[in-house]
């Protein structure tokens, strides 16, 4: 059966939830002083380490989706090798194939999620602007608030 049929692919955050959430993991994180300078790819580095995270879910249900594939296969096998009846074949063929189909589903949608997250990066960092050179933690996670809370920026980038 295909557990993935009818249900909407799992998508990254819209653009202001992105800037929200990778300025409260500057804000939250001990290990970022706030009155550190940042480098020149940190801003880029941060927003795609927060879309990966937001991505988790449809990248582990691929991962599933393929194990459980790879089990419905292994069994198939099984019952070939060990001379079952038709219909027992039969019906690990039929169990194989869907769990097949609901694998690549599973990567279709992954793929999707990926390429859309990659465009909310590139619109994150658009709506960001150039970050000048000497800017602290603290201003990055500002400015990326201040980002958010644009009214043009609410349902962007879904």
């Amino acid at each position: 059966m295909d557990r993935t049929q009818h249900h909407p692919p799992t998508t990254p955050a819209p653009l202001a939830a992105l800037l929200t959430t990778a300025a409260a993991v500057i804000d939250t994180n001990p290990h970022m002083q706030p009155t550190a300078v940042i480098g020149p790819r940190f801003v880029e580095g941060l927003l795609i380490l927060t879309t990966r995270s937001l991505a988790a879910p449809a990248r582990e249900q691929a991962r599933t989706a393929g194990r459980a594939a790879r089990a419905a296969a292994i069994a198939l096998h099984g019952h070939r090798r060990d001379g079952a009846r038709p219909e027992t074949i039969r019906a690990a063929i039929d169990r194989a194939d869907a769990a097949t189909r609901t694998a690549a589903v599973a990567v279709r949608q992954l793929a999707a999620v990926e390429e859309a997250a990659g465009r909310t990066v590139a619109a994150a960092l658009a709506a960001l602007g150039p970050i000048p050179a000497g800017t602290t933690r603290a201003q990055l996670s500002a400015a990326m608030r201040a980002a958010a809370a644009r009214p043009a920026l609410a349902g962007a980038a879904r």
